[in-house]
């Protein structure tokens, strides 16, 4: 299955692109996490879990919600 990642170039630039926005994604979680809403930790594991896809909705619902 990693096998398949490193097929050509567009599989390797996906996978570079999805493990940035991860990682991106779970420091904005950690120091909201941080900032007092720990629903945010919550983000990590639907990340990593789920995928992208999943935790970046979650994360703006966390957002929008706090916002009012």
């Amino acid at each position: 299955m990693i096998d398949a990642w490193w097929v050509n170039d567009a599989t390797s630039a996906l996978v570079y692109d999805l493990t940035i926005a991860a990682i991106a994604l779970t420091i904005w979680a950690v120091v909201e996490g941080l900032r007092g809403d720990r629903w945010f930790f919550l983000v990590i594991p639907v990340t990593y879990g789920i995928g992208v896809s999943a935790g970046l909705p979650l994360a703006l619902f966390l957002l929008a919600r706090r916002a009012g």
